[in-house]
């Protein structure tokens, strides 16, 4: 059994606590309720992308048994596009599960994220990484 926690663009730093420290708060507190070496299921926590390199190196600092994955992968392998981030970026942090064409980003950007989608589901299977079986079906109807 696979869980997801997407995290949107939470959590946001207050009080003079970093956005990188709430999130590990946020973790400690998983693991607390054991979460974190949970072996009859697979949670996966989707950051926001800016906190998954310091996130990657806690959970594993801390042995937690929790996967790492995006909220949104580029489609382009690298090159000039000003805030996309390529499956390779991602991987090098641990990262092989990503989030395409979720509903909030298909409602902005309805005529680019499907095809954006289905360029990224054949480039990331490719590339060893997962892709959520319900999401393809969604793409692919």
């Amino acid at each position: 059994m696979i869980f997801g926690a997407n995290w949107k663009s939470n959590p946001v730093g207050e009080k003079g606590v970093t956005s990188l420290e709430s999130a590990i708060q946020l973790l400690d507190g998983y693991a607390k309720k054991g979460l974190s070496d949970l072996t009859d299921r697979t949670i996966i926590i989707y950051p926001p992308s800016i906190l998954i390199p310091g996130i990657s190196s806690y959970v594993q600092e801390k042995g937690y048994g929790f996967k790492l994955g995006s909220q949104d992968v580029s489609h382009y392998d690298s090159g000039a596009y000003t805030g996309q981030i390529p499956i390779q970026m991602f991987m090098d942090f641990g990262v092989r599960e990503f989030l395409i064409a979720h509903s909030e980003r298909r409602d902005s950007y309805e005529s680019v994220a499907l095809e954006v989608s289905k360029q990224t589901i054949s480039s990331m299977e490719s590339e060893g990484t997962h892709v959520s079986k319900d999401i393809k079906k969604r793409i692919e109807n």
